[in-house]
């Protein structure tokens, strides 16, 4: 059977819905939703590749950034490449079947190269393994682990779970006095806003941690309902401390999970344990609203002194991988790119960055 394919945009978002619908793995990553709040971050444009043959599915959510220069030097026409969002994508596939999986990834390539996109970069859902689709024309590395936490509506079943120091810290913010709660709404994303760019300062952040407005406004408005789901599917939960704003954090609600975003806390409250209480104040609620997974994420970088891994760490013991991969679609075009941003640096060593010309430094 013919593969068919063709390409959807988030203002296609019911048509993208009833897709990833017929798909055995979803999460709220792959939906339109949370790539149109990248689109208005001005990151690109958000599609969704779909190839079809007979009753099996293969669908590949995907940003499309131009790339109109190099540095200081302006290409002789726009070219394109294609990354995952923020957070995890990749292709999903209502079968194994490496046959139609090869030939649905064989017209993603040949639609790649119609479009003059050059290279492609995934980052893979570690509560999917969906790396395990792309076959060896991608390079597929791991990257980091991730915290996982199996939810127990009962208190004392989720702390059992966890190191004694987190247990511990948990019991302080309570006797402290601190209180948790969620504050979903206008004025709690502009108080959120606050203590994350706080945070954000503090750690030095990439920029690109510095969200737009835009962004911001997305999670709230386009969250709100989600197909196949019940109730607001971004949630924003604040620790208070004699009644200002210590500690906050976004979450993701979609089916049977919960996942971690964004979050920050005020450094100089941090003896008073309001991340520890906040973690727990969700899985807590998450678990009693009927979810049964908390993915914590990993850690800032992959390194294994990471301190925010290393903080999560004591929340569960439970693990899943996380894989990145990239492929390139025109390997001439990404060489002659490749080296014009050397003659910009005056070396002769490519980075260990990809795509190589969208390496910092420039």
């Amino acid at each position: 059977m013919a593969i068919k394919y063709r390409l959807l945009t988030t203002a296609q978002a019911e048509d993208w819905h009833a897709l990833l619908a017929r798909l055995p793995h979803n999460d709220i990553y792959f939906t339109p939703n949370y790539h149109r709040a990248y689109e208005r971050n001005g990151d690109g444009e958000a599609l969704l590749f779909v190839a079809e043959a007979a009753d099996a599915l293969y669908v590949h959510p995907f940003v499309l950034r131009p790339l109109a220069r190099i540095g200081t030097q302006a290409l002789p026409h726009t070219l394109y490449d294609s990354t995952t969002i923020y957070g995890y994508g990749g292709p999903l596939a209502s079968t194994p079947a490496a046959d139609f999986v090869h030939r649905a990834d064989d017209a993603f390539h040949d639609w790649c190269q119609q479009r003059e996109i050059i290279t492609e970069f995934i980052r893979f859902h570690p509560l999917v393994d969906n790396y395990r689709l792309v076959d060896n024309r991608y390079t597929v590395q791991f990257n980091r682990e991730t915290v996982v936490m199996p939810l127990s509506p009962v208190a004392d079943e989720l702390l059992s779970l966890a190191a004694p120091v987190h247990r511990n810290r948990v019991r302080k913010a309570v006797k402290e006095g601190l209180v948790c709660r969620e504050i979903s709404d206008e004025a709690g994303l502009a108080q959120f806003k606050t203590v994350y760019f706080h945070t954000m300062q503090g750690l030095n952040a990439h920029p690109m941690y510095y969200f737009s407005e835009a962004y911001f406004q997305s999670l709230l408005e386009d969250f709100h309902t989600v197909p196949h789901h019940t109730g607001r599917s971004a949630r924003i939960f604040g620790v208070f401390y004699q009644g200002d704003l210590i500690a906050a954090a976004i979450f993701f609600f979609f089916q049977d999970k919960v996942h971690y975003h964004l979050g920050g806390s005020l450094f100089e409250m941090r003896h008073l344990a309001p991340n520890n209480l906040l973690f727990h104040h969700v899985a807590l609620t998450a678990a009693q609203a009927g979810y049964r997974q908390f993915h914590l994420g990993g850690g800032r970088t992959a390194a294994p002194d990471d301190s925010l891994m290393s903080f999560k760490a004591k929340l569960s013991p439970h693990r899943a991988r996380y894989y990145t991969g990239y492929r390139i679609h025109d390997e001439a075009m990404y060489q002659s790119l490749a080296q014009v941003w050397l003659q910009q640096r005056g070396t002769a060593q490519l980075p260990d960055y990809f795509p190589a010309y969208r390496a910092p430094g420039l």
